[in-house]
């Protein structure tokens, strides 16, 4: 019963997070594109990606329905995204020498597992669901 329900939780989440990936990276590379500082953008793209990604998890990955404490709780957990991908940034452009368009992807298949826990504690552990 657990497994059934993990591998539809992962199928719904798998579907989300690539919508997120999708929209996180286009947005970093057209911020990047333009001329802006990794920094800046992260700020930027994470305002935007908060909201966005919350909806579609409380919507579609964990079907609850939205309020001001999950909101809260995931907001929380997300807000730590933007410095671990400054940092992640800061170590793979500045130590390593890559453009942010090359450390981009490195930078967001790293923030996946971050981001699942982050989303499980704030939506579906607290409601015994999933």
């Amino acid at each position: 019963m657990l497994t059934a329900r993990l591998k539809t939780l992962g199928l719904r989440y798998g579907l989300v997070s690539g919508l997120c990936f999708a929209t996180n990276n286009v947005l970093l590379l057209l911020l990047a594109r333009a001329g802006m500082h990794y920094a800046p953008a992260v700020v930027v793209v994470t305002c935007f990606m908060i909201p966005f990604s919350y909806f579609l998890h409380a919507g579609f990955t964990y079907r609850l329905g939205m309020g001001v404490g999950s909101f809260g709780r995931y907001t929380a957990g997300q807000v730590l995204n933007a410095p671990a991908s400054m940092l992640i940034y800061a170590i793979l452009c500045d130590g390593f020498g890559l453009s942010m368009m090359a450390a981009t992807p490195i930078m967001t298949v790293t923030m996946v597992v971050w981001n699942f826990l982050c989303s499980y504690w704030a939506l579906a552990h607290r409601t015994g669901r999933e």
